[in-house]
C-alpha cells in the first residue's frame, strides 16, 4: 500500500537523495576506469594522465562514501520516525558501519597519499585493481572497475550498491518517490478531456 505524498517524512526525501547520489557516484567511479591511459608510465604524459585518473577515481570514491554516510544518518532518523522501515534502516546502517571508520580517515589519507609522494601502485592494489603478487608496473590499458572494487580497500562495491539500491527501491515502492511519468500524463489528459 502506497503512502500519500503529503505524509512522507522529510527524512525520506533526504535519504533517497543521498542514496541516489551514492548510485551516481558509483556510476562515475566505474566509468573512471575507461579513462586510464594506454601506454607506459615511463612516458611523462602517460604518468601525468595516470595520476589524474587516480585522483579522479579517489574523488568519486570519496563522493560515494560521503553520500552513504549522510544516508546512514537519515536512515537512523527514519527508523526513529516510523516503525515500518526500522528493520531496513538498522540493517542498512549496520551493514555499512565499516564505511564510517573509512569516512573519518579518508581526508587525512588523501593528504598523505597525494601530497607526500603518491603510491599509485599501492592505491590500485588496495582497491583490488592490481593483484598483490603482480609486479610494480602500472597497467597499460583501461582499468576494469566493477563489483569487486574495494572501497578504501575494505568493502566490495557490489555489496554496497546492492544495499543502496534495495533500500532506495523499498522507499520508492512505499512512498512513490519516483512516479511513472506516463501515468501522470494520462491523468492530466483525463482532466483536459473533462474540461
Amino acid at each position: 500500500m502506497r503512502t500519500s505524498r503529503k505524509l512522507v517524512p522529510a527524512s525520506v526525501y533526504m535519504l533517497a537523495d543521498h542514496l541516489d547520489g551514492a548510485l551516481a557516484a558509483a556510476e562515475d567511479l566505474i566509468k573512471t576506469g575507461s579513462f586510464w591511459p594506454e601506454g607506459s608510465a615511463v612516458e611523462p604524459a602517460i604518468a601525468g594522465t595516470q595520476r589524474f585518473a587516480v585522483t579522479r577515481l579517489r574523488r568519486h570514491e570519496l563522493s560515494l562514501v560521503t553520500h552513504i554516510l549522510q544516508a546512514r544518518k537519515y536512515a537512523d532518523d527514519l527508523a526513529r520516525e516510523t516503525s515500518l522501515f526500522r528493520g531496513s534502516a538498522h540493517l542498512f546502517s549496520s551493514a555499512l558501519l565499516e564505511l564510517v571508520e573509512i569516512g573519518e580517515d579518508f581526508e587525512r589519507e588523501a593528504l598523505c597519499e597525494f601530497h607526500a609522494g603518491t603510491d599509485i601502485v599501492g592505491f590500485l592494489r588496495e582497491r583490488g585493481l592490481l593483484a598483490s603478487d603482480e609486479a610494480g608496473a602500472l597497467p597499460c590499458e583501461p582499468l576494469s572497475i566493477g563489483d569487486s572494487f574495494l572501497i578504501a580497500g575494505k568493502m566490495p562495491l557490489g555489496i554496497v550498491l546492492d544495499l543502496v539500491s534495495e533500500f532506495l527501491e523499498a522507499l520508492d515502492l512505499h512512498y512513490e518517490l519516483y512516479p511513472d511519468p506516463s501515468s501522470e500524463a494520462d491523468h492530466d489528459g483525463d482532466i483536459g478531456h473533462a474540461a
